[in-house]
């Protein structure tokens, strides 16, 4: 509700009377232990001096050992580079942008479905957002997610539907893939 209804019509120029309130929001349910990381960083242009403690929270989150958690990292980094929000593939470590490539590089087949929707998101919404270092990620995981899916692959992890699932999504991202380079010539 936070991403949706508040943050896009408070600004940094709106009267403290306002902004004070929901900093104090964000972080009880930060100190309740609920997730807030997207709806901080739906916030990050009301309060940009957290920047640098959302980012290497997000960045934490994403090796965390709990779902619930790296759902709520990966959607916040989705909020930043679907914004525009600081979300360039500046220097700055660690960038959203350089966070999801490392994720989707790295993290076991069983948990990538959230990050390739939020690929297929910034492909079909945001295709300059798209930067080779995504690239070269979904592409090697992509290779990954043929063999590991596949119908005489071994994988104790995954049954039958989940694997039909992963190839389902696979399938989508392909063929957004593939319109996002037909694009490009």
């Amino acid at each position: 509700m936070i991403t949706k209804v508040f943050s896009p019509l408070i600004t940094l120029e709106s009267p403290l009377e306002i902004k004070i309130p929901l900093g104090r929001l964000l972080k009880e349910i930060r100190e309740y232990g609920l997730t807030s990381l997207r709806a901080e960083a739906a916030c990050l242009h009301i309060f940009p001096e957290q920047l640098d403690d959302a980012y290497n929270r997000i960045n934490d989150a994403l090796i965390s050992n709990q779902n619930s958690v790296v759902k709520d990292g990966l959607e916040a980094i989705a909020h930043i580079i679907l914004n525009s929000y600081n979300s360039d593939n500046s220097s700055e470590e660690p960038s959203p942008i350089s966070m999801l490539s490392q994720y989707i590089k790295w993290c076991p087949t069983y948990s990538i479905r959230a990050a390739l929707w939020i690929i297929i998101r910034i492909l079909r919404k945001c295709p300059t957002k798209f930067f080779p270092i995504q690239e070269m990620s979904v592409l090697k995981h992509l290779d990954r997610l043929l063999i590991e899916t596949g119908y005489d692959s071994v994988n104790q992890d995954l049954n039958f539907d989940e694997k039909l699932e992963f190839r389902r999504i696979s399938s989508i991202l392909a063929a957004t893939l593939w319109y996002f380079y037909n694009s490009k010539g």
